[in-house]
């Protein structure tokens, strides 16, 4: 969610669902790293690909987060020139770090200064495209009736979810979900959501986190029946992965809603501490993706990282050093961030500062 609006009425769950999707990005990554180095279908295999399908559904959770607060809420333009300038910090700034050390190529580093025309995030240039939509798709949604919107999302859902995948092919070139056109669909959904709220938010939401978890456990029990079958037959195990890998799968598309819905109804602790901790948390989430995913700090530091820290590990070892390495990582991107923000502020002061100053002395 990159969408930042003025809410007097602040949610605390929608915090604590910013930052679940994003330590969700970060378990993803980590375990789509330790998945390398171990063979197929054994026991360290099948417990890290139990943690991937948990995480499968974070960039969907994080797309229809801001489809859910844009409901109703005014667009400025200069929101994206702020989120722009944070990812060019880092696009660019990294890159110079490590240009000056000659880890990179002068070429690579002129392109992490173009950071939406080279998709040095991917996810941040399909979201800059979906920004110039937003009001008009939110004026589209609010004009349908209550039932056309859940018609809509059916459809949708029906057409770019379920269709590809019982074709086994990325039939309207969805390119696995990592495009413009699926950010816009999860865009809508959350619209829809946040309107129907009442059709959504029928159940407790202890109710619908036992559902994502038993939905990612039926997933891993296909996964192994089907792991099981293709050893015995020799017909090398791909041919399912298109119902639980993309993220515009059934499966991915499912646990997103669960855990969405689960999350928005968690009752958060009435301290004040706690809300402002998850606040300024929330604020720095984004920050946190763009840090760790940093093409050269992930390709040549973190990943690498990772698999040596995960290498030769025992099954039942495993969920404690992707938790504790995802948790490690998420914190200190968090602290990074609070530091970039710091020295925006300060700069954006002695600025504003400097015009007052201007101004007074031309008085």
């Amino acid at each position: 969610m990159l969408l930042k609006t003025e809410n007097k009425n602040h949610d605390p769950a929608l915090d604590l669902l910013r930052i679940t999707a994003i330590f969700l990005v970060v378990i993803y990554h980590i375990v789509g790293s330790l998945l390398k180095d171990y063979p197929r279908y054994s026991a360290q295999y099948y417990t890290l690909f139990f943690f991937l399908l948990l995480a499968n559904c974070c960039v969907n959770c994080f797309a229809m987060l801001s489809g859910y607060l844009g409901a109703g809420k005014t667009f400025k333009w200069k929101v994206l020139l702020r989120l722009y300038l944070q990812v060019w910090f880092y696009s660019a700034g990294i890159s110079l770090v490590a240009y000056g050390m000659g880890r990179i190529s002068g070429t690579s580093l002129l392109l992490s200064f173009l950071p939406v025309l080279t998709e040095q995030y991917w996810y941040f240039t399909a979201y800059f495209a979906l920004f110039f939509l937003m009001p008009f798709l939110h004026e589209f949604i609010e004009r349908l009736s209550p039932v056309r919107r859940r018609v809509l999302v059916g459809v949708l859902g029906g057409l770019f979810s379920l269709l590809p995948t019982v074709a086994n092919r990325d039939v309207f070139l969805m390119h696995g979900g990592f495009s413009c056109w699926w950010l816009m669909i999860l865009y809508i959904a959350g619209e829809v959501i946040h309107a129907e709220k009442e059709y959504f938010l029928r159940r407790r939401c202890r109710f619908y986190y036992a559902a994502f978890f038993a939905v990612s456990a039926g997933v891993l029990g296909f996964v192994y029946l089907s792991g099981t079958l293709t050893s015995m037959l020799g017909s090398g195990g791909k041919e399912f992965r298109s119902i639980y890998i993309p993220y515009y799968s059934p499966f991915a598309c499912l646990s997103a809603v669960l855990l969405f819905v689960a999350v928005v109804q968690t009752k958060i602790p009435a301290k004040a501490w706690c809300r402002k901790l998850l606040k300024k948390m929330a604020a720095a989430a984004f920050g946190v993706y763009l840090i760790h995913l940093q093409p050269f700090l992930w390709n040549d530091v973190l990943s690498p990282l990772c698999r040596e820290i995960g290498q030769g590990r025992a099954w039942w070892l495993l969920p404690g050093i992707v938790l504790t390495a995802g948790g490690c990582l998420y914190c200190i991107c968090t602290v990074l961030e609070w530091g970039r923000e710091f020295l925006f502020t300060k700069i954006a002061r002695i600025a504003m500062w400097r015009d007052i100053d201007v101004s007074a002395s031309k008085n």
